[in-house]
């Protein structure tokens, strides 16, 4: 799973990719794009590792990339989608937008004043003229090459949706129609979510209020963060100093957990676990994914060769306390096929050859 942030110079990008990640970026690393791994937090992971105590134990990752871009380097081409943004973009699955809705004299903006929704606005029309101009293209192409096929409908679908600055992600294509853009990507066919860089103030309540419900016509999940307390919280290393301040400031978690689990519910992820002495690990699949889906995200052999699942449901692991003997005289301890669907925190072992 990969994330990019975008988003205008001075809209405090890197301190909320800084909070997220527990880490500090370097003045030499402002001026470049950084890419970190922010670890998905899960109680029911870390059970299972007390549980096992496994030589190695792997949480699930987001790859997250700050995508830098300076006031000098937005003014030379009045853009933030420079090529290289366009390309991290093109590897990613979901475009965080932060917007900046504070006032700070000490880190005044580059443009005449702050206008939170405006730039929201501007940055989602922007992607979907770019797609706009790259389905065009495309259309002209087919025309030429006389194939009016799947493709052709499927692009000019998607054209007359982006004429409304419309993102692509709000269509609803058939299996088919997916098959036929294979090859092609929009910008907006990622999902997107908003982030609103605010303070304590309420200088931009009213903008914040229009960006709510910009986004919920869009389908966008907006949420509202103060990326420099977040930032603040992040570099606590005393986890009961860390509880203190997030209660100071009304929030229950640090940002990093808010973060993943808006991205899990926006993509519609969920967890699968596998278990044992080596490795205790997460993984991420698709809600409604096979269980032979699922087998292939581990490896193509265990799919290739699937036999059965052997499926326990985290909860009635749980409930026995991780004994084995138990949840199975309990008649807790599943042999599924091909067809099952994964349920969110399963704990599964593969039965396969190949």
């Amino acid at each position: 799973m990969k994330a990019i942030i975008i988003g205008y110079p001075l809209s405090g990008k890197t301190t909320f990719f800084d909070a997220i990640s527990g880490q500090i970026t370097t003045d030499t690393q402002k001026n470049s794009v950084n890419i970190r791994n922010i670890k998905v937090i899960d109680e029911r992971l870390e059970y299972l590792r007390n549980i096992y105590k496994p030589k190695k134990y792997t949480p699930a990752e987001i790859n997250v990339i700050d995508n830098y871009i300076s006031v000098s380097d937005y003014l030379k081409d009045n853009t933030i989608f420079t090529r290289s943004t366009l390309e991290n973009i093109n590897k990613s699955e979901v475009i965080i937008i932060l917007i900046r809705a504070f006032s700070n004299n000490e880190s005044p903006y580059f443009k005449d004043k702050v206008e939170p929704f405006l730039d929201l606005k501007n940055l989602v029309e922007e992607m979907c003229f770019l797609d706009l101009m790259t389905a065009e293209k495309r259309i002209e192409r087919l025309k030429k090459e006389n194939k009016k096929n799947l493709e052709f409908n499927a692009i000019n679908k998607a054209f007359e949706h982006l004429q409304n600055n419309k993102p692509v992600y709000q269509l609803n294509f058939s299996e088919d129609e997916i098959n036929a853009l294979s090859g092609f990507k929009f910008i907006t066919q990622n999902k997107i979510m908003v982030l609103i860089n605010s303070d304590d103030t309420n200088d931009f309540s009213q903008d914040i209020a229009k960006i709510e419900e910009y986004c919920r016509t869009l389908d966008l999940t907006a949420v509202r963060l103060n990326a420099k307390i977040e930032f603040e919280i992040s570099q606590f290393s005393d986890e009961i100093e860390k509880l203190e301040f997030l209660k100071e400031y009304g929030l229950s978690e640090p940002i990093s957990n808010r973060f993943v689990r808006n991205v899990y519910k926006m993509m519609n992820l969920i967890s699968f676990f596998t278990v044992g002495q080596d490795e205790v690990k997460a993984w991420t699949i698709k809600k409604n994914t096979s269980a032979l889906k699922a087998a292939g995200k581990i490896h193509s052999d265990i799919e290739r060769g699937f036999i059965r699942a052997e499926i326990m449901h985290y909860p009635d692991f749980f409930a026995v306390s991780g004994n084995i003997q138990n949840l199975k005289a309990a008649g807790k301890l599943h042999l599924e096929g091909k067809e099952y669907i994964v349920n969110d925190g399963d704990i599964i072992n593969f039965r396969f050859n190949v």
